[in-house]
């Protein structure tokens, strides 16, 4: 797994993204998968157990697992095309 720093439109914000064929979990809960990307962040509640003070994550707070066959794939990248292109797409020309 790596950690990508990202802007959420007011800050800079560590996100941590699974390795391929990974996804993440956090440690002691890895039964609840959490997807292939988590934007760390104050969790408010761990395992249905409410945070006071919230807990600030950090990537040693998760780990990768193997993903299960059955866990959806991740969602295709934003890619831009041109009209033209989006033309052809919706045609079938």
């Amino acid at each position: 797994m790596r950690v990508e720093k990202r802007n959420n439109g007011y800050k800079d914000v560590d996100v941590l993204i699974a390795d391929e064929g990974k996804v993440l979990v956090r440690i002691g809960y890895e039964e609840d998968i959490l997807g292939y990307e988590i934007w760390l962040g104050y969790s408010h509640y761990i395992g249905g157990v409410k945070q006071d003070p919230p807990h600030l994550d950090v990537p040693d707070d998760f780990t990768e697992i193997d993903k299960p066959e059955d866990y959806p794939d991740p969602e295709p990248e934003d890619v831009e095309i041109s009209d033209s292109q989006a033309l052809k797409i919706i045609t079938g020309e």
